[in-house]
């Protein structure tokens, strides 16, 4: 890059070159990471590999779910602890618990094949990147309509607008990812 003073060309200083190439990729970050936004109806998806493992993250609008065997066309629960919230008029009947907004599902795989990990001990944090809030996910062991092959952790939550770091461990091996919620 080269700037003429007064009929002069000059060179610019390497160090320069690399401000606007770091604030080029600086504004590359925040464009991805903003252009994660929910928007109603729409579904967040986030893939990554972490040790032996391709984890899965979606996140879209609260699900209904079922008890194993139930009839119904929600989300089968398997195993593990109910949310924390309520779904629609039901959490005004029980205090303290608020309204779920978002349904948060981590599949695991075998990074070798492919198969669906299933009893794997699975832990899984919201960091408000703002306010640096933590919201742990209770976790559910869910299925839905397809059966095994739709194996998944999670659960239904309730969790304000804003942008996150969600971390995720399983079976002690860690990953996170980048998201905005609305």
């Amino acid at each position: 890059m080269t700037t003429m003073v007064r009929g002069t060309k000059f060179a610019a200083p390497q160090s320069r070159r690399r401000v606007v190439v770091g604030t080029l990729a600086l504004v590359a970050s925040i464009t991805a990471v903003s252009g994660s936004a929910l928007a109603q109806g729409q579904r967040i998806t986030r893939q990554t590999q972490a040790g032996p493992y391709r984890l899965v993250l979606q996140i879209g609008k609260a699900e209904a779910m079922q008890m194993r065997g139930a009839s119904g066309t929600g989300e089968r629960m398997v195993r593990g602890r109910p949310a924390a919230c309520r779904m629609g008029s039901m959490a005004g009947m029980s205090m303290g618990h608020t309204t779920c907004n978002h349904h948060l599902e981590l599949h695991v795989y075998a990074r070798a094949g492919g198969k669906v990990v299933d009893h794997a001990r699975v832990l899984i944090r919201l960091v408000n990147t703002a306010t640096h809030r933590i919201t742990v996910v209770p976790i559910m062991t869910m299925m839905g309509r397809e059966g095994m092959s739709d194996l998944h952790y999670g659960n239904n939550i309730a969790i304000a607008s804003g942008s996150y770091r969600v971390v995720v461990h399983v079976h002690g091996i860690s990953a996170a990812f980048a998201v905005r919620l609305t």
